[in-house]
Parts: structure tokens; sequence; C-alpha cells
């Protein structure tokens, strides 16, 4: 029976879960003004913490731009 070894599958995942860290904090840094270029380094937490920030703006205008879903007062009176 071929099974694949529980120490194979923790080393897929831990490498996974790496690499998925790792694209988020270069998506962050980079709304932070992190460029990324090849003699740039790691990027620093001020750029971390101005990436926050942008993606809280980016949310809280997202939810702004939603459609508003219905007032159930106004529906009871337009039965009414």
């Amino acid at each position: 029976m071929n099974t694949i070894p529980l120490s194979h599958y923790e080393a897929t995942v831990n490498r996974i879960n790496q690499e998925t860290v790792v694209l988020v904090v270069q998506d962050t840094t980079s709304l932070g003004g992190f460029l990324g270029r090849k003699s740039d380094g790691e990027p620093c937490i001020k750029c971390l913490w101005l990436g926050i920030q942008r993606l809280d703006d980016i949310a809280v205008t997202w939810k702004f731009m939603l459609p508003s879903p219905p007032c159930p007062a106004t529906e009871i009176m337009d039965k009414g």
C-alpha cells in the first residue's frame, strides 16, 4: 500500500504556509511603498505598517461601496 509518510505531509504543509505568509507580506509591504527590487533586501516594519493601513483604507472603501441592505421598517411600511 502506497502511503505518504506524515513527515512528508508536514513538510509540504509547512512549505505552503511559509510561501503563503511570504506572499502576503510582500503584497502588504508593496501597498506600504516597498518596491521589492533585487537590491532592496527585506521589507521594513514601516512598510508593513503603512501597507496594513492602506489595506484597512481599501477594506473600508469596499464596504462603503457595497449596496446597503434594505431596511426592514421600509418593507413593512410599503406593505401597509
